[in-house]
């Protein structure tokens, strides 16, 4: 009797046992619940509310903005960095054309003429010898091809010159300046003031020239050997105004701005003024021009310099002291 009312008290509910348990959770897991199937339609909702979100137009605007500003802090930095690698250039052009110079003087104890010319005052014009400094120091360039190309009986405008004339030097064109059609970017100095390029100017390189280190009274340090200039339609080799030039005026005070346009002269007008005329220094780097001193060292002068000073430091025996510069 005790036995059969054990048996009436167990728990008939399938659930109660582990078989049933074990039924309902594999009831709640199948693939087709639904509670799996609303799990599922969720999922699907959010990822399609997640891919449909982007960017708005106010949010595009403040990145192009934010973008434009930082491209606009950059590039005066870039445009500083380039300038100062030309300037450098530049720089290192001249110290070269110094080095030059003093391995020709070294070897033909006197520096090269400024220009060769049976006669002077030297007219910038296609017509004469002309036979130029920068032409006489070519083996010390590291040019002796061009130089041999070079026929010396003949004018530097003589067709018979005109594949050695045609030559493109990078050593003689400023970077910022540029050299296009074999023009020099660097002139020597023939003389402290404003007049025609003859025998008795007062700089180093000048008419016939025949100047050593020991006729520089003043000073190799503190005298004008080469310096900027913008450059002239003659070229390189010619010994005009195209290589040489004076102090009669103040740094970049003939420098023609860019994209201006030149007139020619009306007809009939008297051009000899213009053709003996030789003018001063200049270059398109801010502020002032470099400047090659007689002991090699490559000075970059402030375009502010006082005019009396400038020509003290073109003039090789005048006996004036230039002071700071």
């Amino acid at each position: 009797m005790s036995i059969l009312c054990n048996v009436l008290r167990r728990p008939t509910t399938t659930g109660s046992t582990p078989k049933g348990r074990q039924a309902i959770h594999s009831a709640s897991l199948s693939p087709f619940s639904p509670a799996r199937e609303s799990g599922r339609e969720e999922k699907i909702e959010n990822c399609l509310h997640r891919r449909a979100r982007g960017f708005t137009i106010i949010e595009l605007l403040v990145v192009i903005a934010i973008i434009m500003i930082l491209i606009a802090l950059l590039l005066p930095a870039v445009q500083q960095a380039r300038e100062a690698a030309r300037r450098a250039q530049c720089r290192n052009n001249l110290m070269q054309i110094g080095l030059a110079l003093h391995n020709y003087e070294m070897s033909q104890e006197r520096l090269p003429p400024g220009s060769v010319n049976p006669s002077g005052p030297i007219r910038s014009e296609a017509k004469g010898y002309h036979v130029g400094w920068v032409v006489q120091i070519l083996p010390y360039l590291d040019q002796p091809n061009v130089f041999s190309h070079f026929n010396f009986s003949v004018s530097v405008y003589d067709p018979a010159n005109v594949p050695a004339v045609s030559a493109i030097i990078p050593i003689l064109s400023c970077p910022s300046q540029g050299g296009g059609g074999g023009r020099c970017s660097y002139a020597g100095c023939h003389h402290d003031v404003e007049a025609p390029i003859d025998v008795d100017n007062h700089g180093v390189l000048f008419l016939n020239s025949n100047i050593r280190y020991r006729d520089i009274r003043d000073g190799a340090a503190t005298t004008i050997f080469v310096g900027e200039h913008g450059g002239d339609f003659l070229g390189w080799p010619s010994g005009t105004r195209s290589t040489l030039r004076n102090t009669g005026g103040p740094i970049n005070g003939n420098l023609i701005p860019p994209g201006t346009v030149i007139m020619p002269p009306p007809p009939g007008a008297n051009l000899e003024p213009l053709i003996v005329s030789v003018g001063g220094y200049a270059s398109v780097h801010t502020g002032g021009a470099h400047f090659l001193l007689g002991d090699g060292a490559v000075r970059f002068i402030n375009q502010a310099i006082s005019l009396d000073v400038l020509q003290t430091l073109a003039h090789r025996s005048d006996g004036k002291l230039p002071g700071e510069f």
